[in-house]
């Protein structure tokens, strides 16, 4: 009876009871199949002070800037063009490496779909060859553009309510054959979380692919310069990477080949304008 009566006791506080949403289950599938590679992490800070200088002078003259969100992936991805072998995948059942030219990069923008809030994925396919503001109007477009209806979000709908069995099924594919996941993924991730914040600020995530950046918050930096000390502007960003094809070292150095891309953001931004 004393069990029973604590029991009620505890159970009696205020609360309220929501149902889990569909979708969620396709964040579980995704973290689930993320969980089975050996992955390692790099955090680091990158300077973009150029970048937000020339991003608040664009906003003065009313001219075209990418957002920052788009010029960093857009630095991953060039630099991810300059040295392929950071995303190898293993393909074969594990016995052969398949080093990708393109860099397919797969974005996860926050849609409202039928009245709830959910994670939306596009893949932005050779991201290395096109230009930061061609990448900006894509993810503008797809933010924006309702997906009700389209046939992808008539199957995601589909998968997102299957058991948890048939849906790990589908991941059995793209987990074996690379090319398969670069048709239905991608070839590396970007997540970001730096619009909800300021400061450093660092994401650690959970990704299947072989390499993940998750761009963390802006803040400043005090650094000497010129015999003085000055405020400048960096990001904290995390790089995921699969040990299994990808060691500790090539990383750290494609790290700094991306830093060195995010601190000198002219030849970035003309990239495709040609």
């Amino acid at each position: 009876m004393k069990i029973a009566e604590t029991l009620k006791k505890i159970g009696s506080v205020g609360h309220r009871k929501v149902s889990i949403p569909k979708w969620r289950n396709l964040v579980t599938d995704f973290v689930d199949e993320g969980r089975r590679k050996n992955i390692i992490h790099i955090v680091f800070d990158a300077d973009i002070d150029a970048f937000m200088k020339l991003k608040a002078q664009a906003r003065k003259d009313a001219s075209a800037c990418p957002s920052v969100t788009t010029y960093v992936s857009c630095c991953f991805a060039q630099a991810i063009g300059e040295q392929p072998e950071i995303q190898t995948y293993r393909g074969g059942f594990g016995r052969k490496l398949v080093i990708f030219d393109d860099v397919d990069v797969v974005f996860t923008v926050e849609k409202t779909i039928e009245g709830q809030e959910m994670p939306w994925t596009h893949t932005i396919r050779a991201c290395n060859e096109k230009s930061p503001i061609e990448v900006n109007d894509i993810l503008k477009r797809v933010k924006s553009e309702p997906v009700e209806g389209t046939q992808r979000w008539r199957f995601v709908s589909w998968v997102m309510r299957q058991p948890r069995f048939i849906r790990r099924l589908l991941w059995v594919l793209p987990r074996h054959n690379p090319f398969f996941m670069k048709y239905v993924v991608g070839t590396v991730a970007v997540t970001s979380v730096g619009m909800f914040s300021e400061g450093n600020l660092a994401l650690v995530p959970i990704s299947p692919l072989t390499l993940t950046l998750a761009i963390g918050a802006i803040g400043k930096k005090p650094v000497h310069e010129d015999g003085t000390w000055v405020k400048r502007e960096d990001i904290t960003l995390t790089l995921c990477a699969d040990h299994d094809v990808v060691d500790g070292a090539p990383l750290a150095r494609f790290a700094e080949a991306f830093k060195a891309k995010l601190a000198d953001p002219v030849g970035v931004l003309s990239r495709g304008d040609a």
